[in-house]
């Protein structure tokens, strides 16, 4: 039981505009703003950067959910290793402990309650791991395991299962469609491990990131 609590502070200084190595901390559904209730629901995604000077912090961005092939959900979904053809499907809530770098921009807006200008630090793009990274991820992870819980699927002959979740689901008529939640009634499996070849029925696969030589063309903090 609870006995004693500690007051501490809350750093939201803004974190600078950089490249950062951070893990996937969880995604969900954003319902519409209130003024805009025409508006399609978008998905936050919640990143925790893993190194110094900003480690721990914790860094968001959205993406629609409306996934169509080369458009910003599908892009951030294979930075992070989620490779699926039309008409896949994956879990929103196992998008998680999933490693990639996250490039970090400060936007400007202004505090409903003070009036004062402030920034907020917003996740623009993701980008896949390269070597360096990895050896870096392990470097982290001493003594901690790094295997990532790998996203239940579905498609064609793998049809997706679960109990009471939603599925988000790749538009079957062209991308016309925004984002389709289908509700699972069955009890799913233990997933296979990240990483490893899935069945030749049509699911996604999980790829590693590419070998890669020379110097990172972008500046990371570590």
């Amino acid at each position: 039981m609870l006995t004693t609590i500690t007051k501490g502070s809350y750093d939201n200084t803004p974190i600078p505009d950089n490249v950062y190595l951070a893990k996937v901390v969880r995604v969900k559904e954003k319902a519409p703003p209130a003024s805009h209730p025409e508006w399609f629901p978008s998905l936050q995604w919640q990143f925790q950067i893993l190194t110094d000077p900003f480690k721990n912090r914790y860094a968001f961005g959205k993406t629609p959910t409306n996934w169509v092939a080369q458009k910003k959900l599908d892009n951030w979904l294979v930075a992070v290793g989620i490779n699926a053809s039309k008409g896949q499907s994956v879990k929103i809530e196992d998008v998680k402990d999933l490693y990639v770098k996250i490039l970090v921009k400060g936007k400007k807006y202004n505090d409903k309650q003070t009036g004062e200008e402030k920034i907020f630090s917003e996740v623009t793009e993701l980008l896949p791991l390269d070597s360096l990274d990895q050896i870096k991820i392990r470097e982290l992870a001493v003594g901690v395991t790094t295997t990532a819980a790998q996203p239940t699927i579905g498609g064609p002959g793998n049809p997706a299962i679960g109990t009471g979740n939603v599925l988000l689901t790749t538009p079957t008529n062209g991308g016309t469609t925004a984002g389709g939640y289908v509700p699972m009634t069955t009890s799913a499996p233990n997933p296979p491990p990240p990483y490893m070849p899935q069945n030749p029925m049509g699911t996604p696969t999980f790829t590693p990131a590419p070998n890669v030589t020379g110097t990172p063309s972008r500046t990371i903090p570590f």
